[in-house]
């Protein structure tokens, strides 16, 4: 591939993983905790790298997941007051998580 090829990661990270992708990526897209955020930063310090990163929040209702544990991992992420001293990660922006669903009162709610 040639040199100037940004990679991006998308989908679920584990934070165990992390030290693998950062040598190469570019763009880290659903960071979806503080301490995947971490991770990264850890990581990324270790190379002297910077890696930019959306932050994932759920914007729909599922049965299947516990919104109180999703909103309290999307609160710990913004509220965190080590979250400026991150170094080694830049924000570029969020990205939103919603149901594949043609049902339009779960979409809205």
């Amino acid at each position: 591939m040639p040199n100037d090829v940004e990679w991006h990661f998308i989908g679920h990270l584990q934070r165990n993983k992390v030290k693998y992708i950062v040598p190469f990526v570019n763009l880290i897209h659903g960071v979806d905790s503080y301490k995947l955020l971490k991770e990264i930063n850890k990581q990324a310090k270790k190379i002297n790298r910077t890696i930019d990163c959306l932050l994932q929040f759920y914007i729909a209702r599922e049965e299947s997941k516990s919104l109180d544990l999703i909103y309290l991992k999307q609160r710990e992420m913004l509220a965190s007051s080590e979250f400026n001293k991150l170094t080694n990660v830049s924000i570029n922006g969020v990205m939103g998580m919603a149901t594949f669903t043609e049902d339009k009162h779960q979409i809205k709610s």
